[in-house]
């Protein structure tokens, strides 16, 4: 029961992230600022 209440939690999640991404889609500068701060550095 625990597992099915999970996974629809998670489905429910999913399906109110397409709906936002559908609203406002992703612009092609929105994530770039961000690309620098990605380097790993060892």
């Amino acid at each position: 029961m625990q597992e099915a209440l999970d996974r629809y939690k998670r489905e429910l999640l999913e399906h109110k992230h397409r709906q936002g991404y559908e609203k406002h889609p992703v612009s092609a500068d929105e994530f770039p600022v961000w690309e620098d701060e990605q380097v790993w550095v060892d």
